[in-house]
């Protein structure tokens, strides 16, 4: 939720999509209702045998095709504007990851993985897209679709409803027990999976020295592994969430038997019509698919909220290099290039330079000769920075 919340307000500037897509998710909702309310219509005219019944269902098969037409209509401005506003922010906060990239100190560059950094940027960021345009809308409906059709329900019998109500608390208990599961497994393939595109990007880019001092088979296992890693972790959330489903049929299919066996019973002593028990099972199915489908909500918001975490991590990441107060602005410079007494070593203590003292100066050129090359481009690239 807290993801969700930090989505949306991200997006604030897209607000106005998403009103219009929020416009277009509630009339294509309410639209549906009116399919079983025709259905049962449909059956009491013709168990009451009504001298009009070639009229009034006409006039219920043209109000049922109105209400698909909006359903339509509403179906797709809220998947057009949703999806604009999604898109549109997801390269709104690439850009905002890039620029915090531009700001990060070399040491972060060298303690992390190109590959991770850039998997960042192109996969976890689009995560965004799921939140917005799928996540959002499918919560949006859920609830309009449970507490209306609750509302349906009631006006056809009170007792049948009541007893449809019987099921949920197991449902909802099932539901969050699989989300606080699922949470975690998914935080962990999101970063399994940064792990694989980092030795990816990392080996192409030094194909080089991999081919000259034939490591390939030894690089080819690491990738390997990481792969399987990332199979492994994927595969323990998807077998979780694949169990549970089946649990949550079962307990649902428990409510449609209770409503069955009571509806029996009331039909024998003439308390409800036959279309009455008609409408009622059809809109039962549409009751418990909110609390059916909010597993399946869960489990794509938890992989959403697995990788936007690694982005906002990024965001959140406190620079290594601030600027001082009151600081001098740098005068135009002439090309000299001096290092006066330049220590340096890396994170781990492994000295690089130590007390260097040089001078080149504009328009010279200074060859840096050692028995690799290595030395002389590492003090070029580190010194320099």
């Amino acid at each position: 939720m807290k993801t969700a919340w930090r989505v949306l307000l991200g997006a604030r500037k897209y607000w106005l999509q998403l009103g219009i897509g929020f416009a277009g998710v509630v009339m294509a909702t309410i639209a549906g209702f009116y399919l079983p309310w025709a259905l049962r219509s449909l059956t009491q005219l013709a168990t009451e045998g009504s001298s009009q019944f070639a009229a009034e269902a006409l006039t219920i098969g043209l109000l049922l095709l109105g209400a698909t037409c909006l359903q339509a209509i509403g179906t797709s401005l809220a998947g057009y504007m949703n999806h604009y506003a999604a898109l549109h922010y997801v390269a709104d906060l690439r850009t905002r990851l890039y620029s915090k990239y531009q700001q990060m100190s070399l040491r972060y560059f060298h303690r992390s993985r190109t590959g991770d950094l850039t998997g960042r940027v192109v996969n976890d960021a689009m995560e965004a897209e799921i939140f917005i345009a799928h996540a959002i809308p499918d919560f949006i409906i859920n609830g309009l679709t449970f507490i209306g059709v609750g509302i349906l329900l009631l006006t056809i019998n009170v007792k049948l409803a009541l007893i449809s109500l019987i099921t949920i608390p197991l449902l909802l208990a099932i539901t969050v027990w699989q989300s606080k599961r699922l949470s975690p497994l998914w935080g962990e393939n999101s970063k399994a999976r940064g792990e694989i595109a980092g030795k990816v990007q990392e080996n192409l880019s030094g194909m080089k020295e991999i081919q000259i001092f034939n490591r390939q088979e030894e690089e080819r296992g690491n990738v390997s592994r990481l792969a399987m890693k990332h199979t492994k972790t994927y595969l323990r959330a998807s077998l979780f969430y694949e169990t549970s489903v089946p649990l949550l049929a079962f307990v649902t299919a428990l409510g449609t038997v209770f409503v069955v066996i009571l509806g029996g019973r009331l039909m024998a002593t003439g308390e409800v019509s036959i279309a009455d028990i008609i409408g009622f099972i059809a809109y039962l199915g549409m009751f418990y698919q909110p609390v059916k489908s909010f597993s399946s909500l869960v489990e794509m918001a938890g992989r959403a909220a697995a990788g936007l975490k690694r982005v906002y991590d990024v965001l959140e990441e406190e620079e290594d290099i601030q600027e001082k107060r009151n600081a001098v602005s740098l005068p135009r410079i002439q090309g000299q290039i001096s290092f006066q007494n330049v220590t340096f070593v890396y994170q781990d203590g492994a000295p690089v330079l130590e007390r260097l003292n040089l001078t080149i100066d504009p328009g010279k050129t200074v060859a840096l000769v050692g028995t690799t090359g290595a030395g002389g481009h590492r003090d070029c690239r580190d010194g320099y920075a």
